[in-house]
């Protein structure tokens, strides 16, 4: 794939083209320089989990987006208004860029917040207390797990325009229930921090024709939420297995790791 790809980017918000794992669609395009270049290893509060060769990014390294080939007229659609704009990324680094940007936009809007609160203060029946709270206050895991939930529940995987990848708000993805893997993965992060949990995003590389190539991302949570980290958990909504599964070595060549704040 050429080196200097188009992507669509706007209040539709429209977001990465990384791919499901199980969906067999097309890779992420993207080379690893650029902002890809971070520090190997392991990340600040916990290792990887993996044996495979992995990079962790930080934020610093993804500051800034690509430029802009074209911006589109809002128009007013189902879903509220919407606008298009084309940009130019050389590297994952700048597709990561776009997401991350997106994910910190929607973490402070009031519609994601909402839903994120929504999700967590659920009511069961009351115990010998008088709690009532279906996950239980200050449970960092539990709250993960409602938002994975959340995201299965009320957006369906779908992919991209076609030869474009595409970056959605994550308002834009609740008003729109459709994203592929990265609108799930700037409305997991968005979400998570809408509710104080540190948020963190993992890219891999697969096995097959091309192993090199990043090819799917998804969300890892911060456990504990105060205080300093003892577990990253991994949220792919993408897929059809629980929370907690993530992308095993037998199926990945190489990781990478883009921090956010």
């Amino acid at each position: 794939m050429a080196s200097l790809v188009n992507v669509v980017l706007g209040l539709a918000g429209i977001a990465l083209g990384a791919n499901s794992i199980l969906s067999g669609a097309r890779r992420l395009s993207g080379g690893s320089g650029g902002a890809l270049r971070g520090r190997p290893g392991l990340g600040r509060n916990a290792p990887t989990g993996s044996v495979r060769p992995t990079i962790v990014v930080p934020r610093s390294a993804t500051r800034g987006l690509s430029p802009i080939v074209s911006r589109g007229k809002h128009v007013g659609t189902m879903a509220g208004q919407m606008r298009v704009t084309t940009r130019e990324v050389r590297s994952l680094g700048d597709r990561l860029a776009a997401i991350i940007d997106m994910s910190e936009k929607g973490k402070i809007d009031p519609k994601v917040i909402a839903w994120a609160r929504a999700a967590v203060s659920k009511k069961c029946r009351p115990g010998w207390n008088g709690e009532q709270w279906c996950v239980k206050e200050n449970d960092t895991k539990g709250e993960a797990d409602a938002i994975f939930r959340a995201m299965r529940r009320d957006v369906r995987y779908t992919s991209d325009v076609r030869g474009f990848d595409t970056y959605a708000h994550p308002r834009k993805t609740l008003e729109m229930s459709a994203e592929d893997c990265d609108g799930f993965a700037s409305l997991g992060v968005a979400a998570l921090q809408a509710i104080g949990i540190p948020a963190r995003l993992e890219v891999v590389a697969l096995k097959g024709p091309r192993p090199d190539e990043p090819a799917h991302i998804f969300i890892q949570a911060g456990i504990p939420k105060n205080g300093p980290v003892e577990e990253w958990y991994s949220l792919d909504a993408t897929v059809p297995n629980p929370p907690g599964w993530r992308a095993p070595d037998s199926m990945v060549t190489r990781r990478w790791i883009f921090e956010t704040e």
